[in-house]
């Protein structure tokens, strides 16, 4: 009988503490009793596999890519120059694991290790089939082919990009042993052109295999952490070169990243090295800041009318970028009027 539910995390040796702060989020913000959080790895020190059995829900798996993959993909005829073409970052085809994973399991959620989960994540268990969010690079959608080094024939490469960063699969998802063979057979046949790794190849199979994805909002599940509502987010995702062990405004950006942290350490989990990170509250920095902007600040009659619709128009724009129909038209309206104003009150100053 196939088990109810597994979250899938993988990470290399120089990483277990961000599947550690990924594990210890899963349990902190679901109250279910009934899943595991699969941690595949590729080898770890006895003090984090230490760490990791003090998890509840944490099953470690140690994982080995398929015979010779590594050694081709790495080789001349694999991938090109760049972020993955090294042996920690070839991890990141284990994605495809998350097929293969419903022999097991009802319903399988991948979530990338460079991710703060700050709230409740038991919606995602609701998702039937297969679910993904856009690839969003803040003003627009990236398509297919900006996950390709060239086009792909046979494939649609104008098609919006779906993101891998989080993935919901149930059962109920047709043909997914399949979807799991064409993943790892495509990976290494466009080898060459994989400008995003596995996420290029998700995105053919769901053409190859007619799937559209039920949507996950990216600003709950999916949200950059440069982008302003990743504070408010239920998942902020670090995405890019830039994480909080190695730069400061974002370790200092997400406090609630690094008390997950510490709690690791206590578990005797392996630290990073931040002798170079600025880890003191932001706060007063920026309130520094705007102490120094004051004299271009609104200022005289009417001052605290002008803040108070500065105020109001911040709020309308990160609202009207946060919520959904009928709402996020309303916020959009009472920003673009708030903006008007704005425009009116700096020519009178």
């Amino acid at each position: 009988m196939k088990k109810k539910l597994a979250y899938l995390l993988a990470c290399s040796p120089n990483l277990a503490f961000a599947a550690g702060n990924v594990a210890l989020g899963i349990n902190k913000y679901n109250s279910d009793k009934d899943y595991d959080i699969l941690v595949y790895h590729t080898g770890l020190q006895e003090n984090d596999k230490r760490a990791f059995e003090q998890i509840p829900h944490v099953r470690l798996v140690p994982y080995s890519l398929p015979k010779g993959f590594a050694e081709f993909m790495l080789g001349p005829n694999g991938l090109p120059p760049g972020r993955w073409n090294n042996p920690y970052s070839l991890l990141a085809f284990a994605h495809f694991e998350t097929f293969i994973l419903l022999e097991q399991y009802r319903r399988v959620i991948w979530l990338d290790i460079d991710m703060a989960i700050q709230a409740d994540i038991r919606p995602l268990n609701a998702y039937e089939g297969l679910a993904m969010g856009w690839d969003w690079n803040r003003t627009d959608c990236w398509k297919v082919r900006n996950q390709f080094t060239a086009p792909i024939a046979g494939y649609d490469m104008s098609a919006y990009a779906y993101c891998s960063a989080c993935i919901v699969i149930s059962d109920t998802l047709k043909n997914y042993r399949s979807i799991y063979d064409f993943c790892w057979a495509k990976a290494k046949e466009y080898a060459p052109y994989l400008h995003t790794a596995d996420q290029g190849l998700i995105n053919l199979a769901l053409q190859e295999f007619n799937i559209t994805p039920k949507p996950l909002q990216w600003h709950d599940w999916l949200c950059f952490a440069q982008y302003p509502e990743a504070h408010i987010a239920k998942i902020a995702h670090f995405g890019t070169g830039t994480k909080p062990w190695n730069t400061s405004w974002l370790l200092q950006s997400f406090p609630e990243w690094f008390r997950t942290h510490l709690r690791w350490l206590e578990l005797g989990g392996s630290d990073f090295d931040f002798a170079d990170l600025d880890i003191s509250n932001i706060a007063p920095a920026y309130h520094s800041l705007l102490q120094h902007k004051t004299p271009t600040r609104p200022s005289g009659p009417g001052t605290e009318a002008r803040l108070t619709t500065f105020f109001r128009y911040y709020r309308c724009k990160i609202l009207s970028k946060i919520t959904w129909g009928q709402k996020r038209r309303h916020y959009k309206q009472k920003r673009d009027k708030l903006h008007e104003q704005i425009r009116i009150l700096r020519k009178q100053k």
